[in-house]
């Protein structure tokens, strides 16, 4: 039951109350209160049921009221509040009541428990008695202090007998008021006089008077509230309990049961004796005493569990694991401490998880008890979390430590275990250095590092080495700190990423290959990045395009918007060479004004490709270089696949120089016609003329024969002539006939052919024609021999026919350098042939025949050369290559003595 109040309580005495307290007058309006009642009774003015119950106790129907009722977290973050009103009478005897309001315990550790508040009351008595009788107790020290001043403006005559200084001196010196205290307890004496006019003060020390005997004070002082502003004024009473001291002391020895539940130091606390049967066996316990606490977990009034038996009013305790264990604890002596879970919501016991301590005494036990279902359910959540986060770390493929501020291991993952050989346990808790010695120092500096800066640490690599073993670890640390803003520690993330930087170093070095090969391949590489390209196609598709060849031909700004969103990564040396272009911005400015590039059908291709989900593609077309040449390129569109899927971000396009494919395909294709026509020629001439010649020669003869029967002598040697002319016709048009349609050779006859050619050209053009082989050549096909013989054909005819030679020799030499056929002349030349040795059959001036000599050349891998002889003439040199060191080779030249070929 509330204690009733004996004396008014002062503002002074309300501005000191740790809980919400204010007067309320009859007129049911608080007559004065402190900070705290004004504070909470603004976030939660009182409910009708307290005023109800206020004025029970206001109008004399109640002694007093006490009700709790729970709360939101608006009663200083506990469960519940506790409203009390006790009565009293002003000076003037009107009735009045204190109202107070206290936070109970629950969420808030802080807040005051019932015990505390009876311990308040207690004191608050306490000062009103002792304000009551001090004047007529010489013993008590009144002293007055005016903090804004720092001087005290008064001090009883007690502290003379107490302290043994004259008042006087205090007086003058207020600092003399501490000389007396004793040296161990000055300091903190001190610090908490300074802080006296701001919050009353209960504090016992020790002083030593001038004859050396130390006595104990007890020291309370009260700041005055002012209308005016913060407390100036602080009161203090100090008394001589230095005998009172030593008594409690005794009385504390004395009451062991009380000194043992006060060592337990839980919330609910049971004393009980035990029962014995007439054997001295214990069959049970009885209550002897409680606190409130232990009544309200049992759901009990106090007077109505003193006296009961344990195992009749809570019967769950007659199981072992209860009665048997504090039979135990009266039997051994040793005391039990534990948590175990309960339930015994039937019988009235307000915990789901208990926390309990039972030690002996006498011949009983006294039980401290806790509820701490709430921390149960929190370590239990906490444990939870803590295993799934101990999950996702060993699930991390690194090593992960968790570390405070001390270099300590607070959490490590299984990476850390398995590589330390260590269990869980044996690791989280210590100490670095016991772990890594000799670089526990440095991490704890770079820790701190991290921790000062306030800003991760990531991404650093060092090396290190396991078992002997080198590798490279990567390193994160992420500074954590607490909600008040203090540095908790570190967490310190650490991969070996020795395999990745080996396999990067093996990237890198494959990427500087696929380089060197990039650059050096003869073919014009473009290495395309294409994803934006795709991601606009695809774009079409969910418009509800599904003809790409329409939509360009109705929106032919798609052609130049696909090529403006198409990156190119790179291109090689090759494409330099192809478009004729010093380098990259000459190219880059080129194609920005349209002069390089395909013509729009290689673009429809590849984005027709990429719209059917394909990889490649190709097509023969031309392209412009940067001085506007023309050519002829086989386009080869390329995506590779990563894992199955096209990688269009490093699409490659090839371009193919094939113009002079495309022109050896021309002078094949005129080749083979020239062989048509000479072919057909032959044919005609044979059934034509040939035939013609035939019969007008038999005419002839016939002539011949008639006239020579009529004796006309001239007649018949004319018409013999006429006769002999036609038969002259006859064998050259057949001459003729046979050299426009050619047998083919066997290897071994070129030689025979070559000489062949040689003694026909002399007969038909009349003018020398020699032909020197100095060795018959090996290793030679029947396609290179017949090519071979129609080029010297052909350079023969053109020597004889159009340099108006006058002499002419055709050389076979097989020597150390290969195989060369080389046709030599003394006419007029070619006026190209000395500027351009290696004259090409496309080039201006190159009629016909040397397109012919330049293909045969090229399809038998030879080259053709025209030179100039010295100092007049053309030589014709059809080069076989030969991997052999060349040496002097016999070659004809002319001198101007006689006009005749020499060998130099």
């Amino acid at each position: 039951m509330p204690t009733p109040i004996t004396s008014p309580p002062t503002p002074g005495v309300l501005a000191a109350l740790p809980f919400a307290a204010a007067v309320v007058g009859p007129d049911e309006a608080p007559a004065a209160a402190n900070d705290a009642w004004h504070k909470l009774d603004a976030e939660a003015p009182l409910s009708a049921e307290v005023w109800r119950g206020i004025r029970s106790v206001l109008r004399g129907e109640a002694d007093d009221f006490v009700h709790v009722v729970p709360t939101d977290g608006g009663g200083g973050g506990a469960d519940c509040e506790r409203f009390e009103a006790r009565p009293f009478a002003d000076e003037s005897g009107v009735a009045k009541v204190l109202v107070t309001r206290r936070p109970m315990p629950g969420t808030d550790p802080d807040a005051p428990r019932a015990d505390d508040l009876l311990q308040t009351r207690a004191a608050l008595r306490e000062v009103h008695e002792l304000f009551e009788r001090f004047t007529a107790n010489t013993s008590t020290i009144f002293r007055v202090i005016r903090w804004d001043q720092k001087r005290i403006t008064y001090l009883s005559p007690a502290y003379e007998d107490v302290f043994g200084h004259p008042v006087q001196e205090v007086y003058d010196d207020p600092s003399r008021w501490v000389d007396g205290v004793h040296p161990e307890d000055r300091g903190r004496v001190v610090a908490e006089l300074a802080r006296a006019h701001e919050r009353s003060l209960d504090r016992t020390y020790r002083i030593v008077r001038g004859d050396g005997e130390v006595r104990t004070i007890r020291d309370r002082t009260f700041p005055v509230a002012e209308a005016s502003g913060p407390a100036q004024t602080v009161l203090g009473l100090a008394e001589d309990v230095t005998d009172r001291v030593r008594v409690e002391a005794e009385v504390l020895r004395s009451e062991e049961r009380y000194r043992a539940a006060a060592e337990g130091g839980l919330d609910a606390f049971f004393l009980l004796d035990a029962v014995r049967d007439d054997r001295g066996e214990i069959v049970d316990f009885v209550f002897t005493d409680l606190n409130q606490n232990a009544a309200r977990m049992v759901s009990r009034e106090r007077d109505g569990v003193i006296g009961q038996r344990l195992c009749e009013l809570l019967p769950i305790n007659r199981e072992p694991r209860f009665f048997g264990e504090y039979k135990r604890v009266v039997d051994t002596g040793e005391r039990l401490s534990r948590e175990f879970p309960i339930n015994a919501q039937e019988m009235g016991i307000q915990a789901n998880w208990m926390e309990q301590l039972v030690v002996p005494i006498g011949d009983g036990i006294a039980i401290s008890a806790r509820d701490v279902t709430q921390r149960k359910r929190v370590e239990q959540e906490l444990q939870r979390q803590r295993e799934e986060n101990q999950t996702i770390l060993d699930a991390i493929p690194a090593f992960v430590f968790y570390k405070d501020t001390e270099n300590r291991i607070l959490r490590v993952n299984r990476a850390v275990c398995e590589a330390q050989g260590l269990p869980l346990d044996q690791i989280e808790g210590r100490h670095s250095a016991e772990l890594f010695p000799d670089d526990a120092e440095d991490y704890h500096r770079d820790d701190l590092a991290v921790i000062r800066s306030g800003k991760p640490k990531l991404g650093y690599v060092e090396r290190a080495v396991f078992d002997g073993e080198e590798h490279w670890i990567r390193t994160d640390k992420v500074p954590l700190y607490g909600e008040d803003d203090e540095p908790q520690g570190v967490i310190a993330v650490c991969t070996d990423v020795t395999e990745l930087l080996q396999t990067t170093q093996k990237l890198e070095e494959s990427e500087r290959r696929f380089r060197g090969l990039f650059d050096r391949v003869p073919v014009s590489v473009w290495e395309q990045d294409l994803s934006r390209v795709v991601d606009w196609l695809d774009g079409l598709k969910r418009d509800g395009v599904d003809d790409l060849g329409r939509y360009l031909e109705e929106h032919p700004e798609g052609h130049d918007h696909a090529v403006a969103i198409t990156d190119v990564r790179s291109v090689n040396q090759a494409t330099f060479d192809l478009m004729g272009a010093k380098d990259a911005a000459e190219l880059i400015e080129s194609m920005k004004h349209g002069h390089v590039g395909p013509p729009p059908e290689p673009l429809l291709l590849k984005l027709q490709t990429i719209w059917d989900g394909g990889t490649s593609a190709e097509m023969e077309t031309y392209c412009y270089t940067v001085s506007g040449q023309k050519i002829y390129v086989l386009f080869r569109f390329e995506v590779p696949e990563i894992d199955g899927r096209p990688d269009y971000s490093r699409a490659i396009v090839a371009l193919t120089d094939i113009s002079e494919n495309r022109r050896r395909l021309f002078v094949q294709a005129q080749v083979t016609q020239a062989e048509r026509e000479r072919l057909a020629l032959s044919h005609e001439l044979h059934d034509t003329l040939a035939q013609q010649l035939t019969g007008m020669n038999m005419l002839a003869e016939s002539l011949r024969r008639r006239l020579a029967s009529r004796r006309v002598d001239e007649a018949e040697a004319r018409v013999g002539e006429l006769a002999e002319m036609i038969h002259d016709a006859n064998s050259e048009v057949r001459r003729l006939i046979s050299g426009l349609s050619p047998e083919t050779i066997a290897p071994h006859e070129l030689e025979t052919a070559l000489e062949s050619l040689a003694e026909r050209t002399q007969l038909v053009h009349g003018l020398p024609v020699s032909f020197r082989c100095p060795r018959s050549p090996s290793e030679l096909d029947e396609e290179t021999a017949n090519h071979l013989l129609f080029i010297a054909q052909e350079a023969t005819h053109n020597a004889a026919k159009h340099a108006r030679a006058s002499a002419i020799e055709i050389a076979l030499i097989d020597d150390l350098r290969g195989l060369r056929l080389v046709v030599s002349d003394d006419g007029v030349g070619l006026p190209d042939a000395k500027a351009n040795p290696d004259i090409r059959p496309d080039q201006p001036g190159s009629g016909l025949g040397l397109g012919i000599m330049r293909y045969r050349a090229d399809a038998v891998g030879g080259t053709l050369s025209l030179l100039t002889n010295e100092p007049r003439g053309t030589r014709v040199v059809c080069q076989l290559p030969a991997d052999r060191v060349p040496d002097a080779a016999e070659e004809p030249r002319f001198d101007d003595s006689d006009g005749r070929p020499r060998h130099d």
